[in-house]
């Protein structure tokens, strides 16, 4: 019995969401933020597509395919962002290890995508934000910790996964 879409959950209070960023790395703590935590199941290819399809756009696949999602109860992506005006610059952790956000590498630009979408998207601050407006909200910058409960780029869509969480 696999859930469709990602369980996602916001700690009940500033201590457990403050742990919870310092556990899964050890990062110096924030005074003022805003923190929300996800998991996502990750999944396995049965069928690969094999391939992109130049006729079609380039970004089509040639064939379909098929995945099968593993249960979340052993294989998943746990993220924990904050988003805080204290940071100068969004970060991002994976598996305990820095990630340069600002570089140019295709993750780089991938994850500054999607949280300049993320931030666009943002009409007004969720309940209990710290944050007095949207716009303060859509000015801070965040601090994205994510692991995977199984190996990294071991076949299993672990970025997937992750984008799955964080978004």
């Amino acid at each position: 019995n696999v859930p469709t879409v990602p369980a996602c959950e916001r700690p009940t209070t500033t201590t457990t969401a403050a742990a919870a960023l310092r556990s899964m790395a050890a990062l110096p703590p924030l005074a003022t933020f805003d923190v929300a935590s996800a998991s996502a199941p990750t999944n396995i290819a049965v069928v690969k597509y094999w391939g992109k399809d130049e006729a079609r756009g380039g970004n089509t696949p040639i064939n379909s395919s098929c995945s099968l999602t593993l249960d979340p109860a052993d294989l998943r992506a746990e993220t924990v962002m904050g988003a805080s005006p204290e940071l100068d610059r969004d970060e991002l952790w994976l598996n305990g290890a820095p990630v340069d956000v600002a570089g140019a590498s295709t993750h780089a630009r991938r994850l500054r995508a999607c949280l300049a979408a993320m931030r666009a998207r943002c009409a007004r601050p969720p309940a209990g934000s710290r944050a007095a407006t949207a716009a303060e909200l859509a000015g801070w910058r965040v601090r994205v910790v994510s692991r995977n409960t199984f190996p990294t780029a071991a076949g299993l869509a672990s970025s997937a996964a992750g984008y799955a969480a964080l978004v």
